[in-house]
């Protein structure tokens, strides 16, 4: 390595401080559940569409009751690409490398 450290030292916190509160970005049901298990926040990576944001908080839900956790301690985010401006096509533009991305991942189900 070109730069590093003299000295390098690992500590671990107490067990007694408040937790870190903890948000995964999720496109796919098993990470969806593994955040709704062990997060307060749950990101969804899935596109804009009603339905796809149904079934993220339905896939969430249903890991927290399995958890024995409620719902009410547990936010849920959306991942949207937003780009205003009164020129759409410079808008479109400036998002597509961005959309581009989200769309490989709402293609994982398979339609």
């Amino acid at each position: 390595m070109v730069d590093y450290p003299e000295t390098s030292r690992l500590a671990w916190v107490e067990r007694d401080l408040a937790k870190v509160p903890l948000l995964i970005a999720a496109s796919g049901p098993k990470v969806m559940r593994l955040a709704a298990r062990y997060c307060r926040r749950g990101g969804a990576a899935v596109g804009a569409e009603p339905t796809r944001i149904a079934q993220v908080i339905d896939t969430i839900r249903e890991e927290r009751v399995r958890a024995g956790r409620d719902m009410s301690d547990f936010t849920v985010c959306a991942y949207l690409s937003v780009v205003p401006d009164e020129d759409r096509s410079l808008a479109r533009s400036l998002a597509s490398g961005n959309v581009a991305s989200f769309a490989r991942f709402s293609a994982c189900t398979g339609r």
